[in-house]
């Protein structure tokens, strides 16, 4: 419930799940060490619980199920049958490229620099050879 580094926070379900509440997401800009101490995901994280439903068929699937309980006792529940971007509910084309974009400003690239990577990329087939990737070396 409090992971002592971004690292950490990875593998802490409370924390996931309590960061992607706040930021709507749960990607590489949500496990650094500075977000591992926000006193607000920590706060919510403490407030969650979550049990192993020995009927999951992971890893065969990547299901989901979440039950919250509102403070007026209401309980709202969500499933997901199958994991998004798995072989039932592929990326689309625009959620690739933005994932792409976001690994590449995690990893330090400018966005000239992923663009001009991903032009490249994109035009792989019309490349004669390889070479052209040496200039995207970081």
């Amino acid at each position: 419930h409090q992971p002592p580094s971004g690292y950490a926070a990875k593998f802490s379900m409370p924390f996931c799940m309590a960061v992607a509440f706040y930021e709507g997401d749960a990607g590489l800009a949500q496990f650094t060490d500075e977000k591992a101490k926000d006193v607000r995901v920590l706060a919510l994280a403490r407030r969650i619980s979550y049990i192993i439903d020995p009927d999951n068929e992971y890893p065969r699937n990547y299901s989901g199920h979440i039950r919250v309980t509102l403070k007026n006792g209401q309980v709202v529940e969500r499933r997901q049958p199958h994991m998004r971007g798995g072989m039932h509910e592929p990326l689309s084309d625009a959620d690739i490229v933005a994932k792409f974009f976001a690994n590449a400003a995690h990893g330090g690239w400018s966005r000239p620099q992923a663009e001009a990577l991903l032009s490249f990329c994109q035009d792989l087939g019309e490349q004669p050879d390889l070479a052209g990737l040496a200039r995207f070396r970081h």
